[in-house]
């Protein structure tokens, strides 16, 4: 049921920590190893309408907002279809361990893990973060990713910024000296699943939490 007038009653944190699960569905089914056509666009489209309507969505009244969160609802169809077969990444299988370990919303991990999870991305394999980079309007140069590939991780970690959210595993009341006790089964996940181009190490994971933190 996409109605607007259904959503006004939901509070801002979970309004935006909603929009931002979305938006890290259309990101990591945008630079995931099993990306199709049909997924790349419409993630790449499911971006840009985040970008311009999210903060509109809890900014404006009356058939304003209505307008703006009509057209949340429809990128967050964008961002999900075809993600059967694409699966999501890493900032996904953070958040499957993180949530229920320490009761955090599976939105507000997506606030903390995704900008850290593009990072480590981009230096994996930039080269699938196009339509990310069509998303966020910033130009790509398919013989040198890199750059708009980071580019893409700094623009969603500005993004995030603006919302009153956790932003930061501590934020969340995460002991830091607990971290290490979900990086076994953060490994186990990406073995299975196979949606990171090579095998983490432990080291690694953790090393990815701390820059969480």
């Amino acid at each position: 049921i996409a109605d607007p007038a259904l959503t006004l009653s939901t509070p801002d944190w979970l309004w935006v920590t909603t929009g931002m699960r979305a938006l890290d569905h259309a990101i990591e089914c945008a630079y995931a190893i099993r990306h199709q056509p049909i997924s790349d666009a419409l993630a790449s489209k499911a971006i840009a309408l985040f970008l311009e309507h999210l903060p509109a969505s809890i900014r404006t009244d009356g058939a304003e907002r209505l307008a703006h969160r009509g057209h949340c609802q429809a990128a967050s169809w964008f961002s999900i279809y075809g993600a059967m077969n694409t699966r999501f990444g890493l900032s996904h299988l953070l958040g499957h361990q993180i949530g229920p370990k320490w009761d955090v919303p599976h939105g507000v991990t997506s606030c903390i893990t995704l900008p850290n999870a593009m990072r480590f991305m981009a230096n994996l394999a930039p080269e699938r973060f196009g339509p990310v980079a069509e998303g966020f309007g910033i130009p790509f140069d398919r013989s040198n990713p890199k750059p708009a590939a980071l580019e893409c991780a700094d623009r969603t970690e500005q993004f995030i910024a603006q919302f009153d959210v956790p932003k930061r595993l501590r934020d969340a009341k995460v002991p830091r000296e607990e971290l290490s006790q979900i990086v076994g089964p953060i490994v186990h996940e990406l073995q299975h699943n196979g949606v990171v181009d090579r095998p983490m190490t432990e080291a690694e994971v953790l090393a990815l939490l701390e820059s969480c933190y």
